[in-house]
């Protein structure tokens, strides 16, 4: 990912001390969760959404590309087939109004979206797709490292699980660019994707891959791509990135 200029070889801007990798050992595959009714990735008209099943803090994060900003959602209330969530946002200003409650609901089959009083619900179109089975669901926050040239950045994954296995989400919100990850295969320990940017000008078709540190949980991710002499490494912890 990475957005031509200042953004030279990839989404630019890294530094920071990333954690010495650790030696990983063989790891097995999660066992999956039966996921809940709101967790996957969602898209309706103008808005994205990738959800996870957490408890507390945010669940996942809310893109809309129209309006150039990204925000994470945090759950207020939740009910049997609702739940109200505050937009955190996370790049584009005010255009994701941090004012603005988002309600999200299932009436049998249909999920949609709603942004407030007088606004109509739009129907949520749920992303169909296979995962790995070896991470865990989640929000994931790290400062990534990024070599040839150097440099650092924030990121945030969202990991939802459906039962079909993990979808990946990113957010990169310096550069203002959002992606969706689209499994490849299992390599080892490994699960590998490539990376398609649904906002912003980062670099597109990028190689990633996601592993789980043992005996912590954290994941570890590595970015790269043919004929790009930039490299990306990041150690992902539980939790999500700050609002702006």
């Amino acid at each position: 990912m990475m957005r031509p200029k200042f953004l030279s070889l990839l989404m630019l801007g890294l530094v920071a001390c990333a954690p010495t990798a650790t030696q990983t050992t063989s790891t097995s595959a999660v066992a999956t969760p039966v996921p809940m009714w709101y967790e996957g990735q969602w898209t309706a008209s103008g808005v994205q959404l990738n959800l996870s099943s957490g408890t507390e803090g945010a669940i996942g994060t809310l893109v809309r590309p129209e309006l150039q900003c990204a925000a994470n959602l945090t759950v207020l209330t939740r009910q049997e087939n609702q739940l109200v969530a505050r937009q955190d946002p996370l790049y584009g200003g005010t255009n994701c109004n941090s004012t603005q409650l988002v309600v999200l609901r299932r009436n049998g089959s249909q999920t949609s979206i709603n942004f407030g009083a007088n606004q109509s619900d739009l129907p949520l179109v749920f992303a169909e797709g296979s995962g790995s089975t070896l991470i865990k669901s989640g929000v994931y926050n790290a400062l990534a490292v990024q070599r040839n040239p150097a440099g650092s950045f924030s990121v945030q994954l969202v990991v939802s699980s459906t039962s079909k296995g993990m979808l990946v989400s990113a957010i990169y919100p310096e550069q203002g660019c959002a992606s969706r990850l689209q499994f490849v295969r299992n390599e080892g320990n490994q699960a590998r994707y490539t990376e398609k940017m649904v906002h912003g000008t980062c670099l597109d078709g990028g190689t990633i891959r996601l592993d789980v540190q043992a005996g912590t949980g954290n994941l570890r991710y590595l970015w790269s791509k043919d004929q790009v002499p930039a490299t990306v490494e990041a150690f992902f912890r539980p939790g999500a990135l700050p609002k702006k």
